[in-house]
């Protein structure tokens, strides 16, 4: 479940209960964090790239000025289907018992042609009050 909240530039900090020591990059905890996460704030850098590139292909225009791209944009985040796939480690360390990783998130919604996708940097590690802290990072963003 998600405790909390931060953003800053690409960077999205949250955190979830959980409580061992040093997380794995393809926990459950962890996998399923990052997924709640997209879900409950799909305004993030690959969602609305992949809404605005399918919305551009079905209706070449002004998307900035148009409503119902808005509307249409919104209801397809509240059906969004998340994956979270090609997990690996990076780096952990031993101090901080913080790991880095990096997977690929993809996104589709009903109407979507395809997948959108991209490579995530994320570091996880727990709070000292045994929370998962996880911060994301978007690569070529």
């Amino acid at each position: 479940m998600i405790k909390g909240i931060a953003a800053s530039g690409m960077a999205i900090c949250f955190l979830a209960a959980c409580g061992a020591k040093q997380p794995d990059c393809g926990s459950n905890a962890t996998i399923s964090t990052l997924k709640e996460f997209f879900k409950k704030y799909p305004d993030n850098v690959l969602f609305e790239w992949g809404f605005y590139e399918q919305h551009k292909r079905k209706n070449p225009g002004n998307l900035l000025e148009d409503r119902a791209y808005k509307d249409e944009e919104s209801n397809a985040a509240a059906s969004a289907s998340w994956k979270v796939e090609l997990i690996r480690t990076l780096s952990k360390n031993p101090e901080t018992q913080a790991v880095s990783c990096v997977a690929k998130v993809s996104v589709t919604a009903p109407g979507w042609d395809d997948w959108a996708e991209r490579q995530v940097n994320y570091t996880a590690q727990y709070t000292t009050e045994g929370q998962l802290y996880v911060e994301v990072k978007w690569r070529g963003s």
